[in-house]
């Protein structure tokens, strides 16, 4: 039903009672209207209900049991948003855990690809047509522009919007991995892969880089079979994917995490973090998403480590440390079984 139609539903003469079930702290219904000249989108219908509520010392009820999460994003999305209130059904729980397949692949859990401990790799250009496409940062371009020597920015202002080309680049390293390991294709080692990203850019520049890619058949495939989505955040609020790579494409000096520190910014982290069933694997640069002191939910993932300014992963979280999708890549060949290590019997 559409939230504007509550009201009058509401207003029924022989209507006793109202049952109303939603998530205040994920996005509300979108709407053209702005709150008192504020960017910000104005309160649902659920968050002006539960104010009332609270006001008039009714009780108000949170469904604890989630089924879609594997523990370990159970608990970053609970800490972090629900006062440590939710818990994984155990049923659900196991039922998150990657089938064991011969030959195939077995990950889960929380990752966090953090490439900042090199130079931007890629970069964004203007090609002959005008369009802007993901290009590898050369000795060149290095010697025209210096800065781009240096690990302290990725990000790059798109019209209204910000990109990252090196995410980007590390992404579809990623997909390809997954292509390899033949996780779009149907059978038991088949997995449903979401990529979401925070900014509508740089969904479509990665959608172009898809599309111009040495494996561009294999990829417009999975994304026809529904397997492999490229999705904001905004439009992936509602759905869910075995396997989420979260893009958190700002990265600059000032820390400057633009509309992320606002209410709504918010609720589009919580709907980020909350899609995946088995895997999360978050790509960003932790000095900008997770500076210490930052109010964001990324910071609990991290802390400060031996040398002054040094942040490392925070062990209790069970984020695991990548610096490219490499390293996942042996860790999974670790995993992989061969028929070659079982007796018959």
């Amino acid at each position: 039903m559409p939230e504007w139609q509550v009201a009058l539903l509401a207003g029924l003469p022989s209507l006793k009672r109202v049952l109303s079930v939603g998530d205040v702290e994920q996005l509300p219904p979108f709407t053209h209207l702005s709150d008192r000249g504020r960017r910000e989108r104005p309160p649902g219908f659920l968050e002006r209900a539960q104010g009332m509520l609270r006001q008039s010392g009714a009780p108000l009820r949170l469904l604890t049991r989630q089924f879609r999460m594997n523990r370990e994003i159970c608990r970053l999305v609970s800490d972090s948003f629900y006062d440590g209130r939710l818990i994984t059904d155990e049923t659900s729980g196991t039922a998150r855990l990657p089938e064991f397949v011969m030959g195939g692949l077995y990950i889960a859990g929380l990752f966090w690809l953090d490439y900042t401990n090199r130079p931007p790799t890629h970069k964004l250009e203007e090609n002959g047509l005008g369009l802007l496409e993901v290009r590898r940062v050369s000795k060149t371009d290095i010697a025209k522009d210096p800065a781009l020597g240096k690990c302290e920015e990725y990000e790059q202002a798109v019209y209204n919007s910000f990109a990252n080309a090196t995410e980007i680049a590390h992404i579809v390293e990623g997909l390809e991995l997954f292509l390899d390991s033949n996780l779009f294709v149907p059978g038991p080692q088949g997995k449903i892969v979401a990529v979401v990203t925070f900014y509508k850019q740089q969904a479509e520049l990665l959608l172009a880089t898809l599309e111009a890619s040495r494996h561009a058949k294999d990829f417009a495939y999975a994304m026809e079979m529904n397997v492999l989505r490229v999705q904001t955040v905004d439009s992936s609020q509602g759905s869910e994917a075995d396997i989420v790579i979260l893009s958190g494409v700002r990265s600059n000096p000032e820390k400057n995490v633009g509309f992320l520190g606002t209410a709504n910014g918010s609720k589009r982290l919580c709907v980020g973090l909350s899609r995946a069933r088995q895997t999360l694997i978050i790509v960003g640069d932790q000095r900008t998403l997770a500076a210490p002191g930052s109010k964001l939910a990324f910071a609990s993932l991290w802390s400060p480590g031996g040398k002054v300014g040094e942040m490392m992963p925070n062990v209790d979280s069970g984020v695991k440390l990548l610096r490219a999708f490499g390293d996942l890549a042996r860790s999974m060949r670790g995993s992989r079984a061969r028929e070659a290590d079982f007796e018959a019997v």
